[in-house]
């Protein structure tokens, strides 16, 4: 079983509602990728007239979904498992390595951006 974050109080509450609003626009913009490709296949076979503007778009699309996706599942605790070792440790040895970790991560987060 997965331990929770400790509470934050009013952040953990804002960073929730963020991670809630994400998942609606990727969402979204994973149905909007359905639709573009259905347009794309339409154009292509029934109207013989392919829109070139489509992949530009999709990759667009698949990037930002990528990106918020994996983005919410480490604020959920699902994306990357950098936890199964610190999970395994008693409490008082956890908590430091909680903090270690977040801070690995914003920095590997950094290099990468």
């Amino acid at each position: 079983m997965l331990k929770p974050y400790p509470t934050l109080g009013p952040v953990s509450r804002l960073l929730d509602g963020v991670t809630a609003l994400i998942v609606i626009v990727s969402g979204v913009m994973m149905v909007v990728l359905i639709a573009i490709f259905g347009w794309l296949v339409f154009g292509r076979y029934v109207l013989n007239n392919t829109p070139t503007w489509v992949e530009q778009v999709s990759l667009l699309l698949v990037v930002w979904i990528t990106f918020l996706g994996a983005g919410v599942g480490v604020r959920q605790k699902l994306h990357l498992s950098t936890d199964f070792m610190r999970d395994a440790l008693p409490t008082p040895a956890s908590v430091p390595l909680t903090y270690l970790t977040h801070v690995a991560m914003i920095f590997l987060g950094g290099l990468m951006a």
